[in-house]
Formats: structure tokens, sequence, C-alpha cells
């Protein structure tokens, strides 16, 4: 079958020979695609991949996400793994990778234009819940997003129960524990026990802005689960 974290389903649009993207998964070894109608379709192996990536940490997970049209790399043909992302881009591959349907966006918040590439995206994390945005009517797309934020956005899809007592011993684990915010305590044991994110050199980091690579090693595990 090919390496299945590079294998992605394209139709075939007959007025113009087109290929197009198609959503779905591999499940023990088969092909289950989301469909919507009758067509010719193809399954193709995608050898994407970007110079910058290319002794990184997260080529894997970039290389796999790329090819599952969940997140895209730059013009200039490099992915900047260590670039910071911001709110929007986070919440656009996020989206992506739970292969939602779009809704339309309607002003819901004061600083995001209809008309800007990420507006329906952000309509949709809120329809589902995901992220209320901030108490004064905004959403701030263009600010980084911290390790804290992207895991109570990540929280929400994780169907974990937890009690005090396995939280504190999740938590355990980070000499950082105390430096995560009393609001997010139970969505970062969360995402943690669900092996969505995880520490580094012992440390959980919650403050810190979330990079690239972080972001497509996330929405891999997300997409995998």
């Amino acid at each position: 079958m090919g390496d299945k974290d590079k294998l992605a389903a394209y139709y075939l649009r007959e007025q113009d020979n087109a290929l197009e993207f198609v959503t779905g998964k591999i499940i023990d070894n088969q092909v289950v695609l989301n469909l919507d109608h009758f067509s010719k379709y193809i399954i193709l192996e995608s050898n994407k991949t970007f110079e910058d990536i290319a002794n990184h940490w997260a080529k894997l997970y970039v290389e796999s996400m790329v090819a599952k049209n969940v997140i895209h790399g730059y013009s200039d043909e490099t992915f900047r793994p260590n670039d910071e992302i911001t709110r929007a881009e986070f919440v656009v591959m996020m989206i992506n990778g739970l292969e939602t349907e779009l809704v339309g966006y309607k002003d819901q918040f004061t600083d995001v234009g209809a008309d800007e590439w990420y507006a329906d995206y952000i309509a949709t994390i809120k329809e589902l819940g995901f992220a209320k945005g901030y108490g004064d009517g905004t959403f701030r797309p263009n600010d980084k997003i911290t390790r804290t934020e992207a895991a109570v956005m990540l929280s929400n899809i994780i169907d974990i129960e937890l009690s005090e007592k396995e939280i504190d011993t999740l938590l355990a684990q980070f000499t950082d524990k105390d430096d995560i915010a009393a609001w997010a305590v139970e969505d970062i044991a969360k995402v943690v026990k669900a092996k969505v994110m995880e520490g580094n050199n012992g440390k959980f980091l919650s403050n810190e802005n979330t990079t690239r690579a972080e972001v497509a090693t996330i929405i891999y595990r997300i997409y995998n689960r």
C-alpha cells in the first residue's frame, strides 16, 4: 500500500481533468473516504517535502500532514518549522486535521473580517465551542498562540474524565507545573493523558509560544487517534 502516512485520495474533475483532494483515512489497511458524489478516485503517495525540514525532528509529521492536505508550506518552498504560529494559523490546522465542515463567518469577533482567509475557520471553532475569544469581543487572530491556549482548544476533542488525583499525577512529571495557570490545569492534563501534547526536558513550557513543527506533530496525533 506504500507509506500510509503519505497516502492521500483525489477525485478526477471531468470538466478539466484536474485532481481534487478528498478527505478520508486509512483504517485497518483500508481507505475510507468522505464522499458526497460518484466520480473517479485515485490514491496517490505524496513525495512533497521541504529543504528546511530535511534534518528536523518533525520531518515525518510535517510530510504526513502536508500529504493529507492538512497543513501547507510557503510559496518559497519552505516550511519554517521553528517559526511561532498565530492563533488563526493554529485554528486552520486544527479544523483541517479534524476534517470538519466549515460554517460561514458572521462577524462573531470584532477583529476578524469576513474576507480574511481564516474567517470561516474561526467561525467554525467558535461554533464547535472549542474557542470563545476574549471578553472584549476579539479573537486576536494574529497573536502567537501559547502552549496553554493550544491545549485548551485541543482538550475539547478529548473525551477523558480525570479526577483531581489523576490531574496532579499527570502534571507532577513537569518541573514547571507551578507555572500552569489554574484555569488550564485540567485541559493540559487531558492532552498529556491522551498523548496529544508532551513536555520537553521535563518541562511543559505552558507559557511558551507554539511552533509550526510542534503543531504539525500535534495535528498528526489528532488525525491518527
